[in-house]
């Protein structure tokens, strides 16, 4: 069982959707690629998008907050902060999180949060 202490701190982790290659800049012979769309978790209705590595996700709010805390916490301090300010957000331009996590890591992540035990990963 996590504690909130044992969770990334949500400010770092969170922000508005805002694409940078900042880390390419420094190598200028390197052209930088903007990030691919992930084939299993991007859902046209989705209303968040999580990146991991050079993929983004385009998922649900509802379903990653049903499932684990961290999102639960991050969703409510992103709405806190959003009923404060005159910009909305929408299924256009959701909100976006960059997670130092792998591709594989987010997918078995999403797999599990979506499909829990019917993902054949889980299956004896």
């Amino acid at each position: 069982m996590s504690t909130k202490s044992d969770e990334p701190d949500i400010d770092i982790v969170l922000k508005k959707r805002k694409l940078s290659f900042s880390d390419v800049s420094a190598n200028p012979t390197v052209t930088p690629q903007p990030p691919a769309q992930s084939a299993k978790f991007w859902f046209e209705d989705g209303n968040f998008l999580l990146q991991a590595g050079n993929t983004l996700f385009k998922v649900h709010q509802s379903v990653l907050a049903a499932q684990c805390s961290f999102f639960r916490n991050a969703f409510e301090k992103y709405h806190d902060s959003e009923s404060s300010s005159t910009s909305t957000s929408s299924t256009l331009n959701p909100p976006m999180m960059t997670l130092p996590s792998s591709v594989e890591d987010m997918e078995l992540l999403l797999a599990f949060m979506y499909d829990g035990l019917r993902y054949p990963f889980f299956r004896g």
